[in-house]
């Protein structure tokens, strides 16, 4: 399936990926039918906000 990956700060592609899959009792598949994204989307892309665990984990 596609997704939009940030990959690093400032970077954000179109990539393949696994389809996701439920590993735990806890976890769901939420379908997405509309979207749309905001400026605290625009300030995580850009690095203005800290988050736990990072977002970008590759390099």
């Amino acid at each position: 399936m596609k997704a939009l990956v940030l990959d690093r700060l400032d970077h954000i592609s179109l990539q393949e990926v696994d389809k996701p899959q439920i590993k735990q009792p806890g976890d769901a598949i939420v379908k997405v039918a509309l979207t749309t994204i905001c400026g605290s989307d625009l300030h995580l892309i850009h690095g203005h906000m800290k988050s736990n665990p990072p977002v970008y984990s590759r390099p």
